[in-house]
């Protein structure tokens, strides 16, 4: 029992450690050139994003644990979904308790996490699509509902 504990906690810090790392990347790709000039000349090294060190834990698809084969892959992505589902929930529950002016800071965290869905995209090909996941964050998939959480603040 405290085997499988200790593995969720692995798995768990994985992926929140690999989800940070590619938001990291995706955030850098998406800074404003001027931005990242004055940024470099600030620093006075080059802005580069290194080498992701989790190539080699996300090919493991199946890695014997204990007797047992675990698709690391897999269970790595499943978590990631859900933090992709929770990051684009409180970039959408920010903007819903700001004024209208917040849009311009809403599009910006959404393209990040957009982004971020692509990178995380080619080594984990399980993850839900990007639009499928914001319509259902938004709301706007329902059946009964006619309006998206976005939408409903935007008017009200």
């Amino acid at each position: 029992a405290e085997v499988n504990l200790c593995f969720d906690q692995l798995i768990f810090k994985l992926s929140t450690s690999i989800y940070t790392s590619y938001k990291t990347h995706a955030a850098s790709v998406l800074l404003d050139h001027p931005y990242r000039t004055a940024l470099e000349q600030l620093l006075g090294t080059k802005l580069q994003f290194p080498k992701t060190r989790y190539d080699v834990i996300l090919s493991q698809r199946h890695y014997q644990l204990l007797g047992r084969f675990v698709d690391l892959n897999g269970l790595i992505g499943q978590r990631i979904n859900n933090l992709l589902r929770k990051n684009i929930d409180n970039a959408i529950s920010r903007f819903l308790v700001k004024d209208l002016s917040s849009i311009v800071e809403l599009d910006t965290q959404l393209n990040v996490i957009k982004l971020t869905h692509q990178l995380l995209s080619k080594n984990f090909t399980q993850l839900d699509d990007y639009e499928a996941l914001f319509h259902e964050v938004n709301n706007s998939v329902s059946l009964v509902s006619y309006h998206s959480r976005i939408a409903f603040h935007i008017i009200s």
